[in-house]
């Protein structure tokens, strides 16, 4: 019986990486999805940041660069769960660790076939993980 094939993908707002795991050897397998790296942070240098008056002694805010960043995650995963969706006949179950906004940004942006393929949820960014540390992660998570 051939092993399940399981494919790992880790990512914040702006960095994805994806890899198969196999099990039975403990490896992982890097995989090239032709996810290019995003934007860390909007570029906020033409634009006014919107504000909030204060009132009383509270302080005033402005929630343009939290509006923009969460945009740019957003459209970030998009193209992840684009890119596994395109994958679909490659893979039998997927682990997705991830922050856990991007976790949310993530399942709003999925399609229903690849979440019917999403085994396990991990609420950490791994993306920076070398691999070796990264396997002993993933088999402290179960896997």
């Amino acid at each position: 019986m051939p092993e399940t094939a399981t494919w790992i993908a880790t990512f914040n707002g702006a960095e994805a990486r994806f890899y198969e795991w196999r099990r039975a050897d403990k490896t992982l397998t890097p995989l090239d999805l032709g996810v290019e790296a995003g934007a860390h942070r909007p570029d906020y240098a033409d634009r006014p940041v919107r504000s909030y008056a204060s009132a009383g002694s509270a302080r005033g805010s402005g929630d343009e660069q939290v509006d923009g960043e969460r945009s740019l995650e957003q459209a970030y995963v998009t193209r992840v769960a684009e890119a596994l969706e395109r994958s679909l006949g490659r893979f039998d179950r997927l682990v997705v660790a991830a922050a856990p906004r991007a976790l949310g940004a993530f399942r709003s942006a999925a399609s229903g076939s690849v979440l019917d393929k999403l085994w396990r949820e991990i609420r950490h960014d791994y993306v920076n993980t070398p691999a070796d540390s990264l396997v002993e992660r993933l088999t402290a998570h179960g896997l």
